[in-house]
């Protein structure tokens, strides 16, 4: 209620006097926190050279072949997590209820990726006999990367030479070992190797950036993004690429995991709830192209939100190598937040590691609240989830999918349920603290004219800690497209091309699907998209529109071309 609205209702004796005070100072409260808050962003609006636009992005993650489906996904609260099929391998043959049974796994479930098998190696330039011996996740993450270039709007001729460079979260390498135990007949080095994992996609696309494996387990490709980061900072390259791949091929880790304790019988990965009993793995493959923020407006390029803060560190020496750190933790975020004048007050949403154990939680949870009672004593403010509770843990991939889980939460200005929290970690006193646990689809409020902020942590076993803020980017004024050189009515053409003609019909689709799902589609930068950032492949579409004719028109013209043979 504003002001005018109290009085009203107190004239009216809809409120007592008691009850408008209150509602008048809560008026008071919520304008001069807006007016602080929205001092200190233009504050951070004026010092820009330490940002980091996200331009581009692709995903595959259990449940959705793309990011859309991930969305809608997680938006309906939905659990990705089934048992594990015989066709991945026989969990008969190992399965024991009973915990800590040497050779023998206490877990029947995964977050699953479908059709790992499926590749088009003649789309890459790649030997069938050399594509069959490639680690899928080479393989997977190959077509995620070129997706997400796609998706920034940038073609293998625009790339050619470019000073990009690649960092990809990769951990483990099962398939070498399944083609030992197989007794195939050739071994390819490099398709084993996590090294040539980076540098596929360099080697395609003739990208002269560094290309860079990492593997700091669990926190891969959130150490990834920050090494990407400091190095576009540093200008010692002009984009970069950031991934991270995950799979699970055969049971060895499974049963590793289960010795130690780690996984959850019962297939939930219940984050900061008291019954949490470890963590569901999962598979999973995200890729997210970066520019330096100056960059990128200079380009304009489309801007899904900005990394205004990153930072990385270790444990040391703990009470066990495995065992996480609340000092380094607290450690690191402080400095985060210091470095790039981050204030806490602002973060609206925290995407937690979750590692859905009761211990794990209560670390994370004290370090974080710790740092954020240090600037802010309001309580109940900031919102935490964890992913973990949809797909899994994507190990080497869990950094990428938190990522493209705020960036989407920030396009749709919604938070989404965390999955299987029902009743509060004992050891933490929610009450007291920033935090709440959101369990609902919801609006992501913020003050008016103030940019959303959220952070992500990431945590790896072997004690690699990463942390990064991401902002939203505020939406542009729509801008005279450099295709139709200001003119509302000149025609515009669109061409697409594909590598056969099935491809090309379901390119169609998809193009058809994506501009009637948005209610104000620019046509006239899709059509500059298509002609300038799209290779030209073998068989092709091209058609005219005239601006400002109905969409129905277009498409009737559209599928009167698409039934006919393409050239």
């Amino acid at each position: 209620m504003n002001p005018r609205d109290i009085l009203h209702a107190l004239r009216g004796r809809e409120i007592s006097l008691e009850d408008a005070k209150k509602e008048l100072a809560k008026t008071i409260h919520t304008e001069t926190n807006s007016q602080h808050l929205g001092n200190k962003d233009l504050t951070r609006q004026m010092d820009r050279k330490d940002a980091v636009a996200i331009v581009g992005m692709s995903a595959r993650y259990p449940g959705a072949d793309e990011l859309d489906q991930y969305w809608d996904n997680l938006a309906s609260a939905q659990n990705a997590v089934r048992e594990i099929p015989a066709s991945r391998w026989d969990v008969n043959a190992y399965y024991d209820s009973h915990p800590n049974q040497r050779g023998k796994l206490n877990c029947n479930w995964m977050g699953m990726l479908d059709d790992i098998e499926y590749f088009d190696p003649a789309f890459f330039h790649i030997p069938l006999a050399e594509a069959e011996t490639m680690d899928p996740q080479q393989r997977i993450f190959l077509q995620e990367a070129y997706r997400a270039f796609e998706d920034a709007g940038y073609s293998r001729r625009l790339l050619s030479s470019k000073k990009c460079g690649v960092y990809l979260g990769i951990a483990g390498n099962e398939y070498g070992m399944m083609l030992y135990k197989n007794k195939a007949e050739a071994m390819d080095t490099t398709g084993n190797s996590s090294a040539i994992a980076a540098a596929r996609i360099a080697y395609y696309l003739n990208l002269t950036g560094p290309a860079i494996s990492v593997d700091t387990a669990c926190s891969s490709s959130l150490v990834a993004a920050h090494l990407a980061c400091q190095a576009l900072l540093n200008r010692e390259i002009d984009m970069a690429l950031v991934g991270g791949v995950s799979l699970y091929l055969t049971p060895d880790r499974y049963i590793s995991m289960c010795a130690a304790g780690m996984l959850s019988p019962g297939g939930h990965s219940k984050a900061f709830d008291n019954h949490a009993d470890g963590f569901v793995p999962g598979e999973g493959a995200g890729a997210l192209v970066l520019k330096r923020l100056s960059d990128a407006e200079a380009d304009r390029d489309s801007i899904y939100g900005v990394i205004i803060g990153s930072g990385i560190n270790q444990n040391g020496n703990t009470n066990g190598i495995t065992a996480p750190s609340k000092n380094c933790q607290m450690q690191l975020e402080r400095e985060i937040y210091d470095k790039y004048q981050i204030d806490p007050e602002r973060i609206g949403y925290a995407e937690m590691h979750g590692t859905g154990t009761k211990l794990g939680d209560l670390i994370e949870l004290e370090a974080m609240s710790t740092v954020f009672k240090e600037k802010t004593s309001r309580r109940n403010y900031c919102a935490i989830g964890s992913v973990k509770g949809n797909i899994g843990h994507v190990s080497a991939a869990a950094g990428v999918a938190s990522i493209q889980k705020v960036l989407l939460s920030m396009r749709h200005q919604m938070l989404v349920p965390t999955l299987h929290f029902k009743s509060p970690n004992e050891h933490f006193d929610f009450k007291t603290s920033p935090f709440y646990v959101n369990t609902e689809l919801k609006p992501w409020e913020s003050p008016s004219g103030v940019p959303r902020q959220a952070c992500v942590s990431s945590f790896g076993f072997s004690g690699s800690n990463a942390h990064l803020v991401i902002e939203e980017y505020p939406a542009p004024d729509k801008h005279v497209s450099s295709l139709s050189g200001g003119k509302s009515d000149s025609p515009l053409l669109f061409i697409l091309s594909a590598k056969s003609e099935n491809q090309l019909r379901f390119y169609v689709k998809s193009l058809k699907n994506f501009i009637q799902s948005h209610s104000e589609p620019d046509l006239a930068d899709i059509a500059y998209t298509l002609q300038v950032g799209r290779e030209a492949m073998e068989h092709r579409i091209a058609f005219l529109q005239i601006q400002g004719s109905p969409l129905s028109r277009l498409w009737k013209r559209f599928w009167k071309i698409v039934s006919l043979q393409a050239c």
